[in-house]
């Protein structure tokens, strides 16, 4: 687990990131997720899916639990989100990608995460980068030594998606349409059509996860649920947050979440 992110001083608003290995399904406790929350995860085929989708389920429900009296009475709206019933005033954002599931709240404003492997540096061919980059952030990063445009390329794209995520656009609208810059130090949003409102009114962190496998605290010899944990450096993550108030980003480990 990376050490969390500070924006600053202790004052400031707080998003919280949750992090969590995908082997923490097998600590849940089902009754954690609304009935349909455990028949979309049924449905799945694959375990490494359904194993994904419970933890970002559970873990969300364990982080508002923190806050509020009966969240499993809570109806989240999967399909557009998650969109958290309005009257909590409170926001979240998940996000998943091999072994690693991100779960991101907030009660400052909308937020939008993702997380991708470092392996994905091998789908952003040039076709790709054409499709997704405008011709200005393709300049920035050509201009990067050689060795670091893939990953920075990376990161680009977990920073856009993370803005269309906090929109509620997702992937319905082209991440050609808006523009981020400073990519390789401090982010930030340049150009969105048709929301200009947003410019200099969201911000933009980039996260370095590392993400242990999950160990039962109730046996110390007890092996690991799942492969040996990543590697530091195995993922990118970025997190928008449609606000001009300082925030402070916490990142902690969703383990913490079951004591």
């Amino acid at each position: 687990m990376s050490a969390p992110a500070s924006t600053g001083a202790e004052t400031e608003p707080v998003v919280t990131v949750w992090w969590a290995h995908r082997s923490l399904a097998a600590a849940l406790d089902a009754g954690q997720l609304s009935d349909a929350e455990r028949q979309r995860v049924a449905r799945l085929r694959g375990v490494a899916d359904r194993e994904r989708s419970a933890v970002a389920r559970g873990v969300l429900r364990l982080a508002l639990a923190s806050s509020f009296p009966d969240t499993a009475e809570f109806v989240i709206d999967w399909a557009h989100g998650p969109v958290l019933p309005s009257d909590l005033g409170t926001w979240a954002s998940v996000s998943h990608s091999d072994d690693s599931v991100a779960v991101a709240v907030s009660a400052v404003a909308p937020i939008g995460i993702d997380v991708e492997a470092i392996r994905r540096t091998s789908d952003l061919v040039p076709a790709v980068q054409e499709a997704v980059f405008t011709a200005e952030e393709r300049g920035e990063l050509k201009a990067l030594p050689a060795g670091e445009r893939l990953p920075a390329a990376l990161r680009l794209w977990t920073l856009k998606e993370a803005v269309l995520k906090s929109t509620g656009d997702g992937l319905v609208r082209a991440p050609s349409t808006l523009q981020v810059s400073g990519v390789a130090a401090t982010p930030r949003l340049d150009r969105f059509d048709t929301r200009e409102d947003l410019i200099g009114a969201t911000q933009l962190f980039g996260l370095a996860p590392v993400v242990q496998p999950y160990r039962s605290p109730d046996d110390d010899d007890a092996p690991l649920l799942a492969a040996a944990p990543a590697a530091v450096g195995s993922y990118v993550a970025s997190l928008a947050v449609l606000t001009n108030v300082p925030v402070r980003v916490i990142q902690r480990d969703a383990a913490e979440l079951l004591v």
